[in-house]
């Protein structure tokens, strides 16, 4: 069997510790998993930074979250870096650091490093202010729009270079024009739409959540501006689900997990050492070990772990005969039903898909034209509309 390579791992550098108290937040639960909510401490910093050089291939990315990993100072993060540099020393790495911040209150001393060692940097604005501060609030219940577009301001005019991560609900979907317009009137052009599905404290699904149909009107409605903005030859913003989806046409392999064959390619560090098989999915069941006892490399090929991975092919029997199939594999365990496995938002990417199909199947014909090296199924095509 051939191992996966550590080519990706998410760290919680300060578990689920947030300076905000979003409504829809996932990640706020898992303070249940841990009663500490303290920043990673040094040796498990150094362990884990030695691990990962030593175990991975010529190149690896980390992706800095929590909670809210800004919360860890500028300090930790250059410490981190001065071990990447002191383990690294002659073996020819390549790193690539991402912080995922909610942008609330970032420190000019966290910014001077973000700088200087070229992070790039994913910033959470859900669309203009009343959008985002309708769940994006601090503890004490204020909207923090105001703090956050300050802080992207200070990214942009440093050269930081940013993606937005912008969440979807069920006011916000049916809105999908203001918030294109916002984007587009910012210069964002790194756009990643995430559409929230959370349940209550009584196990129903949370009134904020997105509905399947207005999930599938937003991506539709998005898709329209993008593919006007194509055809006028305007400047394009690079969409994740759009990309993912014309990925999907040419033939090419999913970048995202959402839409791979399996899950499973990527470990989650937690603040104290606990690794975990998906983000989205922390809890016992899926607790690799910690990384003072186990190697990273071995988590990421533990037979615990391909059988996670193998979880998706867990699908509902419709998707045996879907059209549609090899695009999702039947979409995030996240969103899943227990019993049928059916998707949540199954429904919604059947919409979309058909949706879009057409100018899509246009696109990648002119695209074929020009790149034969699309035959090649590990081929990124990120940014490709830019």
């Amino acid at each position: 069997m051939i191992r996966k390579p550590l080519n990706t791992i998410i760290v919680k550098t300060t578990g689920s510790r947030c300076n905000l108290n979003c409504d829809y937040c996932f990640y706020l639960r898992k303070d249940l998993v841990y009663n500490d909510q303290n920043v990673m401490k040094e040796e498990v910093l150094e362990n884990f930074i030695r691990q990962l050089i030593e175990q991975s291939g010529s190149s690896f990315g980390i992706v800095w979250q929590g909670g809210e990993p800004s919360l860890a100072g500028a300090a930790f993060f250059r410490k981190a870096i001065s071990l990447m540099i002191k383990y690294g020393e002659g073996k020819n790495k390549l790193i690539s650091n991402l912080l995922q911040t909610n942008g609330y209150a970032l420190s000019n001393d966290l910014i001077d490093v973000l700088a200087e060692y070229s992070f790039l940097v994913g910033i959470s604005i859900d669309g203009p202010e009343d959008i985002h501060n309708a769940f994006r609030k601090t503890a004490s219940g204020k909207g923090s729009w105001k703090e956050v577009m300050r802080s992207w301001q200070k990214l942009e005019d440093r050269k930081i270079a940013t993606n937005i991560l912008s969440c979807i609900t069920a006011n916000s979907s049916k809105q999908a024009e203001r918030i294109y317009i916002f984007f587009k009137k910012h210069s964002m052009q790194w756009l990643q739409f995430i559409p929230v599905m959370e349940f209550d404290k009584n196990g129903s699904i949370a009134d904020f959540s997105v509905s399947a149909k207005d999930w599938g009107n937003f991506m539709c409605q998005i898709f329209d501006f993008w593919y006007q903005d194509f055809l006028s030859n305007n400047q394009l913003p690079s969409i994740r689900f759009i990309e993912n989806a014309f990925q999907a046409h040419l033939g090419l392999a999913a970048v995202e997990c959402t839409f791979a064959e399996e899950c499973g390619n990527y470990l989650v560090l937690e603040h104290n050492g606990d690794v975990f098989s998906c983000d989205y999915l922390v809890g016992t069941d899926t607790n690799l070990g910690n990384i003072e006892q186990n190697k990273l490399i071995e988590m990421l090929n533990s037979n615990q772990q391909i059988d996670f991975g193998k979880e998706k092919t867990n699908m509902h029997t419709d998707c045996n005969n879907c059209r549609w199939l090899r695009f999702c594999y039947g979409g995030c365990l996240k969103y899943r039903d227990n019993e049928t496995n059916k998707n949540y938002f199954c429904e919604s990417w059947k919409q979309f898909l058909n949706y879009s199909e057409s100018r899509f199947e246009l696109i990648a014909e002119q695209y074929i034209k020009t790149h034969p090296e699309v035959k090649n199924t590990s081929i990124d095509i990120s940014g490709y509309f830019q």
